[in-house]
């Protein structure tokens, strides 16, 4: 008896997102907000071309825009960058 086994062609492993680690930045701030009953709008702007638009974005934190803003070829980007400064300032420690 001859006994045949089939293998699966191995499935391409996605590619590595290159924004996973501002993504999980984005998700702190919010989470962090959140716990503090904080609420975080983010008002954006689109500078540039139509085509190649440069979103920029501002948070507005507690009803009142921030001094800091993020920057990226889209909106989810900018958020992101935004998020980072946000972190790095420590503006929502001091405004809980």
């Amino acid at each position: 008896m001859i006994t045949q086994f089939f293998m699966r062609p191995e499935r391409e492993q996605p590619a590595p997102n290159p924004n996973l680690g501002e993504m999980a930045v984005l998700r702190l701030v919010n989470d962090l907000a959140t716990k503090q009953g904080i609420i975080i709008d983010y008002i954006r702007e689109q500078r540039g071309q139509d085509d190649k638009p440069l979103w920029v974005v501002k948070p507005k934190i507690l009803g009142e825009v921030q001094p800091l803003e993020g920057s990226g070829l889209t909106v989810q980007a900018a958020k992101n960058t935004c998020a980072l400064a946000i972190l790095k300032t420590k503006r929502l420690v001091s405004l809980a």
